[in-house]
């Protein structure tokens, strides 16, 4: 029992699911959280720890990949624990059925012999949300047979970009099952397997020269990552909140309300002990649990520009881009240096268009890398106040972790 208890200690704080064994290597049960190491402590606490003697995981992007994959493994492995899901008529599957010309995602609570591709079984309304989630992101239909056969304009759905509008002739039927064949594949491979391939995709694209079909793949991606998003969120927002966002996406000449903003800093005194860290606002509000801290390892030091670089191409380039969503804005501490060097490590880690800007403290002045001069925003103005806000937290962030590395390195030295 010792080994086991050492290796949970070793889990991610993450999103994902986690599969408990026995000793024969059973799987007998099957969970999702978002923090994998604090979900199966709780167990090593519970009576079911008397049959946990091994622990494998996979990390998800969130909670609705989690949920797919969680359903996925229970309906595979009938886990004797998961005795909530192993009665599947309980629970509603979703079905696709290809026989028809323009398939859509309907809700069922039993499969049958027909043809049909069926997934599930899910619990509660998550069947529902995943449905309206996927249908968005692949632009299927969702209306009824009965209305789809008596359409013959775009509905609101096609204008809103939820529908690619195949009742109009918007669509081709060959390009329309295209859509259903990737619908399946994204079901059948989990969210994380398919967005590598389409990543794939994308960067094949991008060396043929075909950007357009590489920026179509590149969106697919980004509404894909900003929708399966986990739902542990910060406390509600408030009006003046998402006023201050609103007056941002105004003033920056967004697309998107900057729902999820993702800023860094780096920390530094010297040679050693340099740190870099982010810091993530959700619909205006501190959303800890993302947070994230970086010992840079760049030897050219102090060099803020080269931390920066190092510390935002690790977190969109490596492990951490698969853990956690992109976000709807990012936020650079520093000048116009920081700026070029932030956009720089995006660039080389090819990840999905996100917009960058950085603030300057002597001045508040914003600087992006689409204009030449900075934005000055008026001093009152909501969306600087949520800017220094955020500037002022990631800082504080840096800095509690650079004070933290310098003790520890004192005490070593002193040992």
């Amino acid at each position: 029992m010792a080994d086991i208890y050492k290796k949970s200690g070793s889990l991610p704080d993450a999103y994902g699911v986690y599969l408990l064994k026995d000793g024969n290597g059973r799987i007998v049960y099957v969970g999702k959280s978002n923090s994998i190491k604090k979900r199966v402590a709780s167990h090593l606490r519970s009576k079911l720890s008397e049959k946990i003697r091994d622990i494998d995981y996979v990390l998800t992007n969130g909670e609705l990949s989690a949920l797919i994959l969680e359903a996925k493994l229970i309906k595979k492995y009938k886990p004797k624990y998961n005795v909530s899901m192993r009665d599947d008529k309980q629970y509603p599957y979703l079905k696709l059925d290809p026989k028809e010309d323009y398939p859509r995602l309907a809700l069922v609570r039993k499969t049958e012999k027909d043809g049909a591709k069926y997934f599930g079984p899910f619990l509660g309304g998550t069947a529902r949300q995943i449905m309206g989630l996927v249908s968005k992101i692949f632009s299927l239909r969702a209306c009824s047979s009965k209305v789809f056969k008596k359409r013959r304009q775009p509905c609101l759905n096609y204008y809103m970009k939820r529908c690619s509008s195949p009742c109009s002739g918007k669509i081709s039927r060959a390009k329309y099952r295209e859509k259903t064949r990737s619908v399946i594949e994204f079901f059948d491979k989990g969210v994380e397997p398919f967005l590598d391939n389409l990543k794939e995709k994308m960067n094949k694209a991008s060396m043929d020269e075909n950007f357009e079909l590489a920026a179509g793949i590149r969106d697919k991606i980004y509404r894909i990552e900003r929708s399966f998003v986990g739902r542990s969120l910060p406390a509600a927002s408030s009006k003046n909140d998402m006023k201050a966002l609103e007056d941002l996406k105004n003033r920056l000449g967004l697309s998107d309300l900057p729902l999820r903003i993702e800023a860094f800093d780096i920390s530094n005194t010297g040679h050693s002990e340099t740190v870099g860290a982010m810091a993530v606002f959700y619909k205006g509000r501190p959303y800890k649990e993302h947070y994230r801290r970086f010992k840079i390892r760049t030897k050219d030091l102090p060099n803020d520009t080269a931390a920066i670089y190092e510390t935002v191409f690790r977190r969109y380039g490596r492990s951490l881009s698969k853990k956690l969503p992109l976000p709807d804005l990012i936020v650079i501490d520093g000048g116009k240096g920081q700026l070029g060097a932030a956009v720089s490590a995006i660039k080389d880690v090819n990840a999905a268009a996100v917009p960058v800007i950085s603030l300057a403290k002597k001045n508040e002045e914003i600087y992006t890398d689409k204009e030449r001069l900075p934005i000055i925003l008026p001093m009152d103005s909501a969306a600087l106040l949520l800017l220094r806000s955020l500037r002022d937290e990631v800082h504080r962030f840096a800095v509690t972790f650079h004070r933290l590395r310098r003790k520890r390195s004192g005490f070593e030295a002193s040992n």
